[in-house]
């Protein structure tokens, strides 16, 4: 009996500090970390630079509420990157951003960092696991009627205009060794996917100013790539619906080293005859090069196979 009575204690003792744990989460006012949250988002955006920008990283965030227990929502979130240069540099625009920590997969030595965010008249969302040692064992990224046109905005003054509304799913198991234990998948869907007009920047000596782009439609830029024992394939990975039609077949045999993979694979593509019509230079430019000419065939396709590594791919023109 006395050692029952001395159990009925410890349960009143238990309930109370659990009873008192959730009054004090659900009492505690998670704006007052803001400014916490904020200083320390911008030494970590600082780190790299060494104090030698012209302009700080700035962090501002509306208003802070938990979320899940061990996690923040923020709303009205504005992050603006170190700038080296007088120039001020991108912004970023949040609408709501949530990140938790997990607590039992911390306690396991396995953190998993969860988040979810609105900005850009979409969503991106995901998790990443993280190892003991701090690398990454798996993770998964889903967007969702993300524009790319206004995330691409918030870089002022960008030379060459982008345009698309993206959707991804991608999940991936990295195991102890990606180049022989990665499994997973992404799947990519780029509706509406247009570049120009405008310049880009090309290291071609005497071409001063850049190569000027005019508008190129893309159509569709959709795909899947899967993973599976450190091999990586795509499957249809395409263009369609524009100016320019690409279609792609890749095999990838992962490294630790992500640029060091190996890669193989063939494709084609062909240009809409209506856009070179219109924009001569770029035929000018095709008739310029003896393999692409002697790799055309009759539909207007232009075949090529790659080799290489994805630091250093090298394409072969024709078959």
């Amino acid at each position: 009996m006395a050692f029952l009575k001395k159990l009925k204690w410890l349960g009143y003792l238990v309930c109370f500090f659990c009873v008192f744990i959730v009054m004090l989460y659900l009492t505690f006012p998670a704006d007052t970390l803001k400014g916490y949250v904020t200083e320390q988002a911008e030494l970590a955006l600082s780190a790299e630079g060494n104090g030698q920008w012209v302009h700080p990283p700035l962090v501002q965030i509306g208003n802070m509420s938990w979320w899940r227990l061990s996690g923040l929502s923020m709303k009205d979130v504005s992050i603006q990157t170190a700038s080296f240069s007088d120039k001020p540099a991108e912004k970023w625009q949040f609408n709501k951003l949530k990140i938790r920590i997990g607590i039992f997969s911390t306690l396991g030595g396995k953190p998993k960092i969860n988040f979810d965010s609105y900005l850009y008249d979409g969503r991106a969302r995901g998790s990443v696991t993280l190892t003991a040692e701090g690398g990454i064992s798996r993770f998964w990224f889903g967007i969702s009627d993300f524009d790319l046109n206004k995330f691409l905005n918030a870089a002022k003054g960008a030379a060459l205009p982008i345009k698309g509304i993206v959707n991804m799913d991608a999940q991936f198991d990295l195991g102890k060794n990606p180049a022989t234990d990665g499994e997973g998948e992404l799947n990519l869907d780029l509706k509406n996917f247009a570049i120009g007009p405008g310049t880009i920047e090309l290291p071609i000596p005497g071409m001063a100013g850049g190569l000027t782009v005019p508008r190129v439609n893309f159509g569709q830029f959709a795909g899947n790539i899967s993973l599976q024992k450190g091999k990586g394939k795509t499957k249809d990975l395409r263009l369609s619906g524009g100016d320019l039609e690409a279609n792609l077949n890749l095999d990838v045999d992962m490294h630790k080293n992500l640029l060091r993979s190996r890669l193989g694979g063939s494709g084609w593509f062909r240009i809409a005859p209506k856009f070179l019509n219109t924009n001569p230079q770029f035929k000018a430019m095709l008739d310029f090069s003896p393999d692409l000419k002697k790799a055309r065939e009759a539909d207007g396709k232009y075949p090529f196979t790659l080799k290489g590594t994805l630091g250093m791919p090298f394409p072969k023109f024709g078959k």
